[in-house]
């Protein structure tokens, strides 16, 4: 199937369910939710930083890996297209390369703080100290020299280009399938974007999720004094347990960004049941459930034991 011109159908095996948006979404966030940090013929795609946010490996350079890279934003470009919200998965680098902006300083801390540290700890050592790190590089022209106190400076800034340099083949190859893969009327919009712009139309939506944003964006006015247990139910594990709002993200949508708007309405079953989720419409299903207890037991259940799709 050519994603460029055609939606994908999901069927998750050994599971029902009728992909009206829901799977579609599930799959997608699925996929870049799991990027490949192990390793892809030999080597890893991606490099995961302590901001949790993925960097181009400098490795991954052989064409098998450069054509996984343009095949990636070609499946970014179809999520987009079908208005499905991918979370925020790509350090700022990969924006500026795809919009061939130069990268900075502070790309080569954020992408390698180790390399950072021990540049700082260069520049702040004493004169006589320099030589014992026993460094050398190529000056320009090609001559290769010591690393000394007079040009150490111009070792930093060469080894942060070099670095940052070694992402660009990843993500040329990126902007070249992203353009071509996307509708032709935003192509031009999309050559010409800031980083920062690329950015937020293809990965518009923030992994964490503060409660003040869920509780805003979540309908549940039908639900009588349930709604009041479900909304501390929600502001409970925001204090306590605040991988549980993810989860009911996930439940409820199919993706762990926060979608615009979300629902729970009545389900006119008895309070033995479980909530039930419809990913497609956006929408929770449950009982009116008579205690904040009795609340956060079923919906614990359901979040964290049960598996399944319905018409999602």
């Amino acid at each position: 199937m050519d994603i460029r011109t055609q939606r994908p159908r999901v069927r998750y095996t050994r599971e029902s369910g009728i992909d009206a948006g829901g799977l579609r979404r599930e799959m997608y966030d699925d996929f870049f939710g799991a990027l490949p940090t192990e390793a892809y013929f030999g080597v890893p795609l991606f490099t995961r930083l302590e901001s949790g946010l993925l960097v181009p490996n400098p490795d991954a350079t052989e064409p098998r890996h450069i054509e996984a890279f343009g095949t990636l934003a070609e499946i970014l470009v179809s999520a987009w297209a079908d208005n499905i919200p991918i979370a925020a998965i790509f350090a700022d680098i990969v924006w500026k390369g795809i919009a061939r902006v130069d990268a900075d300083i502070r790309d080569f801390r954020e992408c390698w703080p180790d390399a950072a540290r021990t540049t700082d700890q260069l520049m702040a050592a004493a004169e006589e100290e320099v030589e014992y790190y026993g460094l050398s590089f190529d000056m320009a022209g090609g001559d290769e020299r010591d690393v000394t106190a007079d040009n150490r400076q111009e070792f930093v800034s060469a080894l942060a280009q070099f670095k940052l340099q070694q992402v660009q083949q990843a993500t040329a190859a990126m902007r070249t399938a992203l353009l071509d893969a996307a509708p032709e009327n935003i192509r031009p919009y999309l050559s010409f974007a800031s980083p920062a712009a690329l950015k937020t139309l293809l990965t518009p939506a923030p992994r964490l999720v503060s409660i003040d944003q869920l509780e805003s964006r979540l309908n549940c006015s039908d639900m009588g004094a349930t709604e009041g247990y479900i909304r501390e139910m929600l502001r409970e594990w925001a204090r306590s347990d605040p991988d549980m709002l993810p989860r009911f993200i996930k439940f409820i949508s199919g993706v762990s960004a926060l979608p615009t708007s979300l629902s729970i309405s009545p389900s006119g079953t008895s309070i033995d049941h479980l909530p039930e989720a419809h990913t497609c419409s956006l929408e929770i299903n449950c009982p009116r459930y008579t205690s904040l207890e009795q609340t956060t037991r079923r919906f614990t259940t359901a979040l964290t034991m049960c598996s399944g799709f319905a018409f999602g």
